[in-house]
């Protein structure tokens, strides 16, 4: 009689690691009916997996808000019914869950918790995704796609998770920033970090042009909120998104450290001050036309990223 078995790998975060361990699981082209699962967050590690016969690849992709609150209502009340009254609560917090899996378990788990009284779940509501970026099973295995980052891309990373939620980060925008930043040594470079950074699934494809490559990227919201969390702990704040963007107020607490300005929303804004950002390398400020561009916007000596959309004379040395 022919034994079967069936094995479940999880979690694993490197082609080594696959390949120290493949072996003790015999002959993995064996016709015995044997079965092996790998999860990962890592495309390389699916790839080395390629000289298999049999082997089949899936990416997951984020649950739509109907799984979401299919996955929600199944932790928390199991193969009971929910209550009526919670029933529209209920898919508004599985929603500000962004369909990770991970975040509504700690949902369903916080929800769990407390009493299943609709002023309770609306109380609740109001800051599920406080809680959830507290938790601290939640911090622990979402940080670690950080913390297996190589170092070269982390900058690059953090960097992204200062754009606004759900921003979408056109590529040949996004590529020269980074090379202004000088985070990478040019465009070539730059466009390999974001290949590895998708593959390291920290970044999703927003949206692609018509010949298949990648026009733009974005960042999951709660990942994002909890980067920008290290970001802070690191020392990591380099640049400044606000949607109405007076330099004046921001040079008593950033001129003599900020690096980057970058306006994300129509607005009407004070540039005055300017000068004072001696360490400036970024300033986008297309969508702020309140005020003429200073000229002392060319006095800044380590300016190597400018784009305004208001009308000035630009000088014919630049």
């Amino acid at each position: 009689m022919t034994r079967t078995s069936f094995f479940v790998v999880d979690d694993l975060w490197s082609a080594k690691a696959w390949d120290d361990i493949r072996k003790a699981f015999g002959d993995p082209n064996k016709r015995d009916g044997s079965r092996i699962i790998i999860t990962t967050r890592i495309e390389e590690v699916v790839n080395s997996t390629h000289h298999l016969r049999a082997i089949y690849s899936y990416t997951l992709p984020l649950l739509d808000d109907h799984q979401s609150w299919c996955l929600l209502k199944q932790k928390v009340f199991g193969s009971k019914e929910c209550p009526s009254e919670l029933e529209k609560i209920g898919k508004d917090i599985a929603k500000a869950c962004k369909g990770l899996p991970l975040a509504i378990v700690v949902a369903a788990r916080i929800l769990s918790q407390t009493n299943q009284t609709q002023s309770s779940w609306e109380e609740l509501a109001q800051k599920i995704r406080s809680f959830i970026l507290e938790d601290a099973e939640f911090q622990k295995r979402m940080l670690l796609s950080y913390t297996h980052l190589p170092r070269h891309l982390r900058p690059c990373f953090l960097y992204m998770c200062g754009f606004p939620e759900d921003y979408e980060i056109r590529v040949s925008m996004l590529i020269k920033l980074l090379v202004a930043e000088g985070f990478v040594k040019n465009e070539m470079e730059a466009e390999q970090y974001l290949i590895d950074l998708e593959r390291q699934s920290l970044i999703l494809v927003k949206a692609r042009k018509s010949n298949g490559k990648i026009k733009s990227y974005t960042v999951h919201g709660l990942l994002r909120d909890l980067c920008n969390i290290k970001a802070i702990d690191e020392n990591y704040e380099r640049r400044l998104s606000n949607s109405h963007l007076d330099l004046r107020e921001v040079a008593r607490a950033y001129a003599s450290t900020l690096r980057s300005v970058i306006s994300f929303q129509p607005n009407q804004s004070s540039l005055r001050g300017l000068r004072k950002f001696k360490l400036l390398r970024v300033l986008d400020v297309v969508d702020t036309d309140a005020y003429p561009l200073p000229a002392s916007v060319f006095d800044l000596f380590h300016l190597r990223y400018l784009a305004f959309g208001c009308p000035m004379q630009v000088p014919s040395a630049i």
